[in-house]
């Protein structure tokens, strides 16, 4: 509780395999890191979703409940 607090990180490697040891590069490594893996070229076919069956609009659940509800849904805890 009192005294030194000691961080500890995950060691990081730059693409070259080298290690990390400045806080800033690796920030910019894993922003590197993200953009990679999150930013991949897709394929996808739109005509899928057009294929995906619609259901109706529940429109019942956008109704406030009664006290009844709210009351039997405290009871359920």
């Amino acid at each position: 509780m009192y005294g030194l607090r000691e961080t500890i990180s995950a060691s990081l490697n730059l693409l070259d395999g080298s290690l990390i040891t400045d806080h800033k590069i690796t920030v910019a490594r894993w922003v590197e890191h993200f953009q990679a893996v999150l930013n991949q070229r897709s394929d996808f076919d739109s005509q899928v979703l057009s294929e995906i069956p619609q259901w109706t609009t529940a429109a019942h659940l956008d109704e406030i409940p009664t006290v009844e509800e709210i009351q039997c849904a405290l009871k359920q805890m």
